[in-house]
């Protein structure tokens, strides 16, 4: 529990300041912290920096903030480029924009409009990604939706629902995701109920599948039905 009582911290222009306790923090300009930073609300309008690690409720970010340690908090809003070097542990993460993590992320709700690479796994109750993905790791999560705007990846990936469709024209992820192919790759997807589009994977199982077109699998096992678009390739399936 965050007290009230404990001081506010802005930055306006260009400043540096010592980590701690802070109620709000806001920075307008360029601002660095240095050590760990605890707060209940973080805003950030410029540039920004955290030499240590963020503990926060939450995070308003409409520029670009650099988290050189882990990250704690119920809800991270970004607008703009936001990079963490350790771990993201959240309960919301809302991205229009560019977010790297260098360890894993943990969290409940991750909807993102833009580019995300997570270089370690990604364990999320749901998650709506529209643009483009990187997860060095696994992806797990009850409830996928992808809407492919770029290049997305994953070691592998686990859900009981999952859908991948390519995505239709959006101003803005059109430009900054221009001249590459849409469409999603990883080694396996395992789930309930799959609908995949412009996909390339190695093994999918699942209880109810469907490949839609512009897919190249590998091996299909799956428990009640399947169907395969005409242009879809799947060497081989199984019934199980």
């Amino acid at each position: 529990m965050i007290s009230s009582q404990w001081r506010e911290l802005k930055i306006s222009g260009s400043g540096t300041t010592s980590g701690g306790s802070y109620g709000y923090v806001k920075i307008n300009g360029s601002g660095t912290v240095l050590g760990d930073l605890i707060c209940k609300e973080f805003v950030s309008g410029g540039s920004s920096k955290v030499e240590g690690d963020l503990t926060i409720e939450l995070v308003d970010i409409k520029g670009k903030t650099s988290i050189e340690g882990s990250m704690q908090a119920q809800t991270v809003q970004v607008q703009g480029t936001c990079k963490v070097a350790g771990s993201a542990s959240v309960r919301e993460l809302i991205v229009k924009g560019t977010t790297k993590i260098a360890g894993a992320i943990i969290g409940e709700e991750l909807l993102f409009k833009g580019a995300l690479k997570v270089n370690g796994d990604c364990d999320v109750t749901q998650a709506r990604m529209h643009g483009s993905f990187t997860v060095s790791g696994s992806l797990k999560t009850e409830f996928l939706s992808v809407k492919l705007h770029g290049r997305c990846s994953a070691t592998s990936i686990y859900a009981k629902r999952l859908e991948v469709v390519k995505g239709g024209f959006s101003f803005g992820l059109e430009n900054l995701f221009e001249g590459l192919a849409k469409e999603l790759r990883t080694d396996m997807i395992e789930g309930e109920a799959i609908y995949l589009e412009h996909t390339r994977a190695n093994t999918v199982r699942g209880k109810n599948v469907h490949i839609g077109p512009n897919c190249q699998i590998k091996y299909v096992e799956y428990k009640e039905e399947i169907t395969i678009a005409p242009d879809a390739v799947v060497r081989e399936k199984k019934q199980v």
